[in-house]
């Protein structure tokens, strides 16, 4: 091998791996929220609706960035084929593997019953059960931000 040839070599490598990077970093960005503040959007997925279809309505809404990354990491995770039908309140900073999550895990609008004197605790249990909510959030609500709102 001729020195010429290994600095090309060396050259060529350091170029495909540093475009290889930017690609897997500009998909990791893709991922991301759209909002930092929440905006909630209703998305409604019949029974039968395509993946395309799916993708499409969530960028149409702006509740992702880029369809193509949506569609990819669907994908890879293994859950493109699992999307199921229903209504679901999706919000603007959720990222893209937090939608995808909720859109093959819960099957839209779940309606639960909570008996009376349920502890907060056994209330975030049984909503995170059903997939309303994740293990843990209700405890972040700000109860003055609460108390606020009502």
């Amino acid at each position: 091998m001729s020195f010429v040839f290994q600095k090309s070599f060396i050259l060529g490598l350091c170029l495909a791996l540093s475009i290889f990077g930017l690609g897997i970093g500009y998909f990791l960005y893709n991922l991301q929220p759209v909002d930092s503040v929440p905006r909630i959007e209703t998305i409604e997925i019949k029974k039968g609706t395509g993946f395309e279809e799916i993708a499409g309505k969530l960028s149409a809404r702006g509740l992702i960035r880029s369809e193509k990354s949506f569609k990819a990491y669907s994908i890879l995770a293994g859950r493109a084929q699992f999307f199921k039908p229903g209504v679901y309140f999706v919000s603007s900073a959720s990222s893209t593997p937090e939608i995808v999550r909720k859109l093959s895990i819960s099957g839209g609008v779940v309606t639960v019953t909570l008996q009376e004197g349920i502890s907060f605790k056994d209330i975030e249990e049984k909503l995170a059960s059903f997939g309303v909510i994740d293990e843990g959030s209700l405890k972040r609500i700000a109860l003055a931000d609460f108390v606020k709102e009502f």
